[in-house]
């Protein structure tokens, strides 16, 4: 299947695909007639169905048409609530005394937020109990976890459950989402590299097909894309936050036990010291480097947006090839570029 050069909507209206980052920092697809589609808001989407369909098998839908309410009221809390609190560290993490003022209330909206999410999860959780002895054609993280809850009812409690299915949601959903749009932002700025992108996935893949993910393998350009913008703009600058087990000593600090420990991701992705033009976006830096399509071992430790180790992120191989999928299907599907009179960052 050949890209579109223009979208043809549901109402009939043709969509000319471009991106626009206003001072919201909201990504759009401006149509011809003066509409915009908000793609931000279609990656939250994109994210939330893949999390709702591998946590219970069940996917919401487009624009949640055909979802329950329960499905639409947790992505207006999970967006809208939220988003807005995890733009933050909490400051009394660090000056214990702001505790006592909450100036920004921002661990009151983050109490509220968990309060509804374990309302909506522990509806998720009675819902599809009562649908675990039906007869599926393939399980669901949910069934899995309902098999062990029977085996051990203790140690597999409900909140339990709760616990993991929030951690799904709330580190696979905006972060993928904030990654795919900055990818398309940076491909929009550097047009050769978007003309690269494309060249290598029409060459690629198969005349009137469709992206599959046993594509993604023959697709190193595109991975590297992804892997470019991690390194330029990692969705969690500082990672999430450790706890020293016992004392230590780093380079010339002395750590004690207990210490809450951040890692600047984003300082050692921009370190001028380890990479060559740190605040240029060259995926080429990820391509591979010999014939066993390995990349050189001297990323491993510099390149840190999932963090490493085995405290690193266990999501990674999952959020890697969704958004190598989703903007894959992106530049298969349509035709983009920048229009001169939208200011871009």
């Amino acid at each position: 299947m050949s890209r579109p050069a223009s979208v043809t909507t549901p109402s009939g209206a043709s969509l000319e695909t471009s991106i626009t980052l206003p001072t919201t920092t909201t990504t759009t697809a401006r149509a011809m007639n003066g509409g915009e589609v908000n793609l931000k808001m279609k990656f939250l989407e994109l994210t939330f169905n893949t999390m709702m369909s591998m946590s219970t098998g069940e996917a919401v839908g487009e624009g949640f048409h055909n979802s329950s309410e329960e499905n639409k009221w947790f992505f207006e809390v999970l967006v809208k609530d939220n988003q807005p609190a995890s733009l933050f560290m909490i400051p009394g993490d660090y000056l214990p005394w702001l505790r006592y003022f909450d100036v920004l209330k921002i661990e009151k909206s983050v109490a509220e937020v968990g309060r509804k999410s374990d309302e909506y999860f522990q509806k998720i959780i009675e819902r599809f109990r009562k649908e675990y002895y039906v007869e599926k054609k393939s399980k669901s993280v949910l069934d899995v976890l309902f098999s062990l809850q029977l085996e051990n009812p203790e140690q597999y409690n409900d909140q339990i459950l709760k616990g993991m299915l929030l951690t799904m949601f709330g580190a696979g959903q905006d972060t993928s989402a904030i990654t795919l749009e900055w990818a398309m932002s940076l491909l929009l700025n550097h047009p050769e590299k978007l003309k690269k992108a494309v060249h290598e996935v029409d060459n690629n893949i198969e005349p009137h097909c469709l992206l599959k993910d046993s594509d993604i393998s023959n697709l190193p350009y595109l991975v590297s894309i992804i892997q470019e913008t991690l390194r330029l703009y990692p969705p969690a600058p500082l990672l999430i936050p450790h706890e020293a087990a016992r004392e230590c000593k780093v380079e010339q600090y002395d750590v004690p036990s207990g210490t809450i420990v951040a890692l600047n991701a984003w300082a050692i992705h921009r370190d001028p010291k380890e990479w060559s033009e740190p605040d240029k976006f060259m995926p080429e830096r990820f391509m591979p480097r010999d014939d066993n399509n390995n990349k050189s071992k001297d990323i491993m430790f510099k390149f840190v947006p999932f963090g490493i180790g085995r405290r690193g992120c266990p999501g990674e191989g999952l959020a890697m090839h969704l958004m190598s999928l989703a903007l894959g299907s992106l530049l298969r599907c349509f035709e983009w570029e920048k229009l001169v009179m939208m200011i871009l960052i």
